[in-house]
Formats: structure tokens, sequence, C-alpha cells
């Protein structure tokens, strides 16, 4: 590119072309207009690359891309990304727990519909409060959906008790009446 090719809108008037070290000398500021031959569009100076730096822009945001020489050591358990990124403390992850997201099913097929689906809905949140770093979360979720799930299947196996009682007790007396 050559270099004499910058303009800037400064009080309503274009002013260029002029070089690099002559348009940072303008009294510039953030919003100042300024155009170069590639640009599609005039674009606000702290926007351009080259002149970021006079306005103290921030650094560019954080990807959390480490090279492979900064990688931290593999522990044997998959990571979200997020966790890569710095100033995150890796320091204390405690094991995931149980989802119980298999007993949850069970109990809503074979027990109880209505205690299964709350077991279902906790047995869902505990994997993804896991991976948010919500540990107390997790464990909340994971003990909620035992609880759920014990209870549905003593519902399920009381009622299961009672109606076969009461199917014995019919039959008996359907018996008991014929005789």
């Amino acid at each position: 590119m050559d270099d004499n090719k910058y303009y800037a809108m400064i009080g309503g008037q274009r002013l260029g072309p002029m070089s690099l070290d002559e348009l940072r000398t303008l009294a510039l500021t953030p919003s100042t207009p300024v155009w170069r031959p590639g640009m599609a569009d005039w674009a606000d100076a702290s926007t351009m690359p080259e002149l970021a730096h006079l306005f103290g822009a921030p650094e560019p945001p954080q990807t959390g891309y480490r090279p492979y020489h900064e990688q931290p050591p593999y522990a044997g358990q998959q990571m979200p990304y997020q966790q890569y990124a710095p100033g995150y403390d890796n320091s204390f992850r405690p094991q995931r727990p149980n989802n119980y997201l298999v007993w949850a099913i069970v109990v809503t097929v074979c027990c109880c519909l209505i205690g299964g689906v709350v077991a279902l809905i906790y047995s869902s949140k505990v994997n993804s409060a896991y991976d948010r770093g919500d540990y107390a979360g997790a464990q909340s979720a994971s003990s909620s959906a035992r609880m759920w799930c014990i209870m549905s299947a003593v519902i399920g196996a009381a009622g299961s008790i009672i109606y076969g009682v009461a199917m014995t007790a019919g039959l008996m007396g359907d018996i008991f009446s014929r005789i």
C-alpha cells in the first residue's frame, strides 16, 4: 500500500492525502472518520489497527487458545473449552456426581409417571451444572434426582402391592361367593 494515501474528516473537511505519520499528528479522536485505498467505506480511527494505539485501545479479547507447549497436562477428564481461559483455576475440580438418568427413565416407565418426570428433570440438570463449574448445583440436582427416583419407586411398589391385595381380595370374594 502506498504510505501517502490516508484521508481524514475533521470539522467537516476532508484532509489528505497524507502519510501515516502526518495523520498521527492531527487531533484525531476515536470517532474521527478515516479512509485509505482498499477500504470499502470510511471507518472510525479507533477501528484501524495502525491508529488504535493512539486512543489506548484495549487489547484484543483472549480467545482461550494456548499453543501446544502451554497446554495443561491431560488429567484424564475432558474439560469444557472455556476452562482453559487465562485466569481460570483448574486446581480443584470434584468428581462429576451421578445423574441417575437411567433410574429416572426406569421409574418413569415402570413405577410412577409424575415422580419419574421430576427425577428426569433433575437428572438432566446435573451435567450442565457441572460443566458450568457449578459443583454445588450439580450435587444438589444429583441428590434431588436420587430422592425422586427412590420416592417414585417406593410409591410404584406400594401401589402395585395395594393393587395386588385388592385384586386378590376381589378374586377371593368372588370365589367364596360362588360356594
